[in-house]
């Protein structure tokens, strides 16, 4: 264990923490269909909502097939054209916003339909950054 009570997971979902000098073993099961982790420990059961950003998720899109801008920020650079192949999670715009730069990934493969802006444009959040086409 970490120091902080951090511990660790093993392949069958067993987590091994320690808390408040007390070595805690729990399962952990993890829900692909709605983000949740539930950890059973000792009789009990806690579920955790685990958020998952909008830009990754085509039912919170400005419109279907479009990746969104999480905040309001500046392009720094476009990675992708339309027409452009790519793969779930390939790199397709660089933000700049609150002085950081954010990578925004390519929710699932497929091909380039539309890129909205270009470098240096500002963005307000919800819009649309890059469309995929149609399958």
């Amino acid at each position: 264990p970490l120091p902080g009570g951090v511990g660790s997971t093993s392949a069958g979902g067993h987590l091994r923490a320690l808390l408040n000098d007390r070595l805690c073993a729990s399962n952990v099961v993890f829900n692909d269909k709605d983000s949740s982790i539930t950890v059973f420990d000792q009789g009990r059961v806690a579920v955790f909502k685990v958020p998952v950003p909008q830009y990754f998720d085509d039912a919170g899109a400005a419109s279907p097939g479009s990746v969104t801008a999480p905040m309001s920020c500046k392009i720094v650079q476009v990675m992708v054209e339309p027409g452009t192949e790519v793969e779930q999670n390939a790199p397709l715009v660089v933000l700049e916003a609150m002085k950081m730069e954010h990578v925004i990934k390519a929710p699932k493969a497929g091909k380039i339909a539309s890129v909205y802006y270009k470098v240096g444009d500002l963005v307000e959040e919800g819009k649309n950054l890059v469309a995929f086409e149609n399958e």
